[in-house]
């Protein structure tokens, strides 16, 4: 099942909508086939599996078990029922993860397999399996992207100084957050910080595609002659005044009088962005916190100390994980409730 989990990881944010969900053989304690679900609307991890047994192994099959991250779906989709597929192929045991939370799914692939005499195993590795699918809990159920929020602070907490550009993080924290912005479908950040930093907002420290840039402008005031809006991404700017498309970029007029934050979540989800990381600045990411509009916060706590300036969010959540990169340290938080 571990296999099966750090083969599920490899399609990052491809699966769009879908879940990231692995898949292995096995056959007298030997992995003959394997697979996971690469990309939104291309076959699932179970056929995967089953297409990558070679010819000399194929009548092996029948007698072999398969690990499987997530229930089986058992409903005719962009592919069909993996359920069944498994059933036709005689394979009589089946060691499961999670269940899938989707109301469309939940229990009905498990229930298939069992009345089609295939011994089922559940719960297997279930809490790596329920963080593998973390984000598509929160997409099927919240209709809007998965929330990342994530920022530096000072050893005495300041995000920043006033109109002032201030790096904290070393370069090996720098990287890794590139490596992050390839993980996800868009990045935003406020008009403060768009004014101030004139960042990129893309992965050039990292291989990988570069994210949607997304930008909070209310009055329009950002120049175009700013790098959000160079070629290396699209920019989406949501803002009070219109909405246009501007070269390769848009914008998108929402009410300021209503809630902002939701607004764009929505706006995004259906654009088919289900992936977000909020970068700042410090009134951003409170908007995010006040509306309960995040599901993940990375918090990079640095050596740096500025002994005033902007202070740094306060937000409250389950520590998951604590990774020291040099000097600097990164906490993964949650949401106290589970969303």
């Amino acid at each position: 099942m571990s296999r099966a989990i750090n083969l599920a990881q490899l399609a990052g944010s491809e699966v769009g909508l879908n879940p990231n969900v692995g898949a292995v053989l096995v056959y007298k304690n030997r992995i003959i086939g394997e697979g996971y679900h690469k990309a939104y609307g291309s076959n699932h991890a179970e056929k995967n599996a089953l297409l990558d047994v070679a010819d000399k192994d194929k009548h092996l099959i029948a007698n072999a078990s398969m690990y499987v991250t997530l229930e089986p779906c058992n409903h005719q989709g962009k592919t069909g029922p993996c359920s069944q597929l498994i059933a036709e192929h005689n394979i009589k045991n089946v060691y499961i993860s999670c269940l899938d939370p989707n109301t469309q799914v939940k229990g009905g692939g498990l229930k298939y397999l069992l009345s089609n005499n295939v011994n089922v195993t559940t719960g297997i590795l279930e809490a790596a399996g329920q963080q593998l699918i973390r984000k598509f809990r929160v997409t099927s159920s919240k209709n809007r992207p998965y929330v990342i929020l994530k920022y530096a602070q000072s050893a005495d907490f300041f995000i920043g100084q006033k109109d002032q550009q201030v790096w904290l993080t070393n370069a090996l924290t720098q990287r890794q957050n590139h490596k992050w912005r390839t993980e996800v479908d868009a990045i935003l950040v406020g008009t403060k910080t768009a004014l101030l930093d004139d960042p990129a907002l893309t992965a050039r420290y990292y291989p990988g595609r570069n994210p949607i840039r997304v930008v909070i402008d209310k009055n329009c005031t950002i120049s175009t002659s700013k790098k959000l809006f160079n070629n290396e991404a699209k920019t989406l700017i949501f803002n009070n005044l219109h909405s246009i498309e501007h070269d390769a970029h848009r914008y998108i007029k929402i009410s300021f009088q209503d809630n902002v934050v939701r607004q764009i979540l929505e706006h995004l989800f259906a654009e088919g962005i289900y992936t977000l990381i909020v970068e700042g600045g410090a009134q951003t990411i409170r908007h995010f916190i006040e509306q309960s509009c995040w599901d993940e916060a990375r918090v990079i706590t640095t050596a740096t100390i500025l002994e005033s300036g902007i202070k740094a969010p306060r937000i409250n959540g389950i520590l998951q994980q604590t990774r020291h990169i040099d000097s600097d340290v990164i906490r993964w938080l949650t949401p106290n409730e589970v969303k």
